[in-house]
């Protein structure tokens, strides 16, 4: 348990620093709406930050909030531009979380100690899944910007990975390696489905391979 805790805390101290300077009303959106989900009241003498925070064990009810903020934001937007900037701010955010999970797990040994079961929740890979899903619908919207199509691909593999790290050792025909096939992404879902073990994934990719 305090192991879970140290890693919420501060993944909310970093997804605070990154937030402002990116999307600074994204987290106050994302926040409010897991305090609503969660029932909780913001009273006039504080801030929205102020009660989220008072309860750093629930700190993943973000993570859909923040989703719920870029699906919702997408829809008001009226260039691919702005869409796809918006995509990729949001997988920015994203991945400050997990990278922050990944290091402090790296340098504390906690990932074999069993106590990093939280990541597994639905409440964590849910919201992961669903950005992955935009980034794969709204790549094509890039245009002729080859190096933000790549970033947003980039940004779906290294969520996937973490995705399939937390889901199982092994998994079959996953449906995000799946993913990545179908935007032709072969080399990444080769790399992904070789780590993952994912085989019946693998013998797909090999019978594209040029004969």
């Amino acid at each position: 348990a305090l192991t879970e805790y140290a890693e919420k805390l501060e993944c909310c101290i970093e997804l605070h620093g990154a937030t402002k300077q990116k999307l600074p009303a994204c987290l106050d959106d994302a926040m409010r709406s897991a305090l609503q989900r969660r029932r909780e009241h913001v009273p006039p003498s504080l801030t929205v930050q102020d009660v989220f925070f008072r309860r750093v064990s629930l700190f993943e009810t973000v993570l859909l909030g923040l989703v719920e903020y870029e699906q919702h934001a997408i829809t008001q937007l009226a260039t691919s531009v702005e869409r796809t900037a918006l995509i990729h701010q949001v997988g920015e955010l994203l991945l400050t979380v997990v990278d922050t999970i990944r290091k402090r797990r790296l340098s504390s040994g906690a990932e074999t100690e069993g106590e990093t079961e939280w990541t597994t929740s639905d409440q964590v890979v849910k919201p992961l899944t669903a950005h992955i899903d935009l980034c794969a619908e709204y790549s094509s919207e890039c245009g002729s910007d080859r190096r933000l199509r790549s970033q947003l691909l980039a940004h779906a593999v290294e969520l996937v990975d973490f995705v399939l790290t937390e889901q199982s050792d092994s998994c079959n025909d996953s449906p995000l390696i799946l993913k990545l096939m179908s935007l032709n992404e072969d080399a990444r879902a080769i790399q992904l489905a070789e780590r993952h073990r994912d085989f019946p994934a693998l013998i797909r990719l090999s019978e594209r391979l040029p004969k």
